[in-house]
C-alpha cells in the first residue's frame, strides 16, 4: 500500500472491503472450514460471534426480504413464508463473521457453489449468507454487533 490511507489504483491497489457471512442455523458446526478457506484466500477475519437471532434482529438483519417474498408469493403466502425464514434463522444459533480484504464480497460471493459440496445441499442459500455490497456490509455488521465497520 503506498504511504497514507488510500490505496494507489495506479499501482494495482485496492482498499479492502469488508464483508459479513453468516452460517445459518444447523451449519455452525462448518465454520472451520469456512474460516480455513477466507483465510487461504488472504482475507483477514476481523471478528468472529455466535449470535442468537431473536425475530427482531432477524427482521432488521434482511430489511428487504419481507417485501421480496411477499412481492413473489402474493400477500398472504408471502406473510406465511417470511414467518417461517424468520422462525428458522431464530431456530438455532448462527456464525456471524466480519471478514475483510481485497475483493472480499466478490471472493465470498463465489462461496456458494463451495458451500452446496461442502454441506450436501441441494439450495447453498439455506445454509450460508453474504453481505452484496460494502453498505449492506455496514449495515449488517451494525445490526449483529461486528467489529468496526467502516
Amino acid at each position: 500500500m503506498s504511504e497514507g490511507l488510500t490505496p494507489n489504483p495506479e499501482a494495482g491497489e485496492k482498499l479492502a472491503e469488508q464483508v459479513v457471512v453468516l452460517l445459518k442455523p444447523g451449519h455452525a458446526d462448518k465454520i472451520e472450514r469456512l474460516v480455513k478457506y477466507l483465510e487461504k484466500k488472504g482475507l483477514k477475519i476481523l471478528d468472529q460471534q455466535t449470535v442468537t437471532l431473536n425475530e427482531d434482529i432477524a427482521r432488521n438483519f434482511y430489511p428487504h426480504a419481507e417485501g421480496a417474498i411477499k412481492e413473489m408469493f402474493g400477500s398472504k403466502e408471502g406473510e406465511a413464508k417470511m414467518r417461517e425464514f424468520i422462525e428458522y434463522l431464530s431456530s438455532d444459533e448462527v456464525m456471524a463473521l466480519l471478514v475483510e480484504g481485497e475483493d472480499s464480497i466478490e471472493i465470498v460471493s463465489r462461496l456458494k457453489d463451495k458451500v452446496r459440496a461442502w454441506f450436501e445441499l441441494q439450495k447453498p442459500e439455506d445454509a450460508i449468507h453474504a453481505s452484496s455490497d460494502i453498505e449492506e456490509a455496514q449495515r449488517e455488521a451494525a445490526v449483529l454487533g461486528l467489529g468496526n465497520p467502516r
